[in-house]
Formats: C-alpha cells, sequence, structure tokens
C-alpha cells in the first residue's frame, strides 16, 4: 500500500496500440500473476513499478507506451492537476519539483537498496528500455547508433516539445 492518498494500488492496462500486444499483455500479466508459489512460508514478488501521473498528460502517457512497448506490468496513479497529490510532503519526497510523471521501481536495486524513483520522462524511457535491452527499443549503449539515439531524443524533449508547448 502507498503512503501517497489517491493510489488504488490496482495494475493499470491502459488502451494499447493493438488488440493483439494487449492481450499479449494481459496474458503475461496473468501467467506472472498465477505462478506464484503456494508453498507456505514462501511468496514469490511480481514485479510492479508504479507510475504517478495522469493520462491526460503527454508526458505519463509516453511513460505509459513505452511500458506497454516492453509488456512491462505496471500500477498508474492519478496525480497533478485535478487530482492533486503533487504538493504533498509524501509525493515531493518522490519528485522535489512536484511535477509527473515519477516512476518508483522497488525492485531495481534488490530487497536492501531503497527504490529506485526517477522523474523526467526521457530518463525514465531510457531506464526502462535499458533493463529491457532485449525489447530492441533503444541502440545498444557504446554504439554510433545508441549516439543517434540520443541525439534525436534530446533533440525531441529540448528543441520540438518547446517549440509545441509554446505553439
Amino acid at each position: 500500500a502507498s503512503s501517497v492518498p489517491g493510489s488504488s494500488g490496482r495494475p493499470e492496462s491502459p488502451p494499447r496500440p493493438t488488440a493483439c500486444r494487449r492481450s499479449a499483455t494481459a496474458r503475461v500479466f496473468e501467467q506472472v500473476s498465477a505462478a506464484a508459489p503456494a508453498a507456505a512460508g514462501h511468496r514469490r514478488r511480481l514485479r510492479m513499478l508504479q507510475i504517478w501521473g495522469r493520462l491526460s498528460s503527454i508526458n505519463v502517457r509516453k511513460v505509459v507506451w513505452c511500458a506497454q512497448e516492453l509488456a512491462i506490468a505496471f500500477r498508474r496513479t492519478d496525480a497533478g492537476r485535478q487530482y492533486g497529490i503533487v504538493q504533498t510532503p509524501a509525493y515531493r519526497a518522490l519528485n522535489p519539483n512536484g511535477l509527473i510523471p515519477v516512476l518508483v521501481d522497488d525492485e531495481s536495486g534488490g530487497a536492501a537498496v531503497a527504490p529506485l524513483v526517477l522523474y523526467e520522462t526521457a530518463a525514465i524511457c531510457l531506464h526502462l528500455a535499458d533493463m529491457h535491452p532485449s525489447a530492441g527499443l533503444a541502440p545498444l549503449p557504446g554504439t554510433p547508433a545508441r549516439a543517434q539515439f540520443y541525439k534525436w531524443l534530446m533533440w525531441l524533449t529540448n528543441t520540438l516539445q518547446a517549440a509545441l508547448i509554446s505553439y
């Protein structure tokens, strides 16, 4: 259970670009959930990312789209604008800027390490792509193709998006 108000704790399954992907993601989630061992004293935890932000935000949609493309199970909690939450001390502990989206990955560093908390859309998407390199969402690090990928990603976030917002 989250300490931030408004968290539903339910897995989110926003609309997928194609019915094929949606059903594949749903099947994976159901299989992993059903596979949890029933043996006494042994619990297998399903890795579940938490995404904070409302779907009416283009930046939250980018993170959700990235997670869906990678078939990653996640929960999303509405935050920002009409949902509030972003000015609470608990949320400000996640993102001192009080903005969305925020990703909380409670298993990225292992059980003995505090959860990884990321904000900034591009940083979140790069982290997700790097955690799942076999999906091919981004070129391999250290390659010329990855350098071009970084160039266009930075152009998109720093030049094009800024121009579109002021338009």
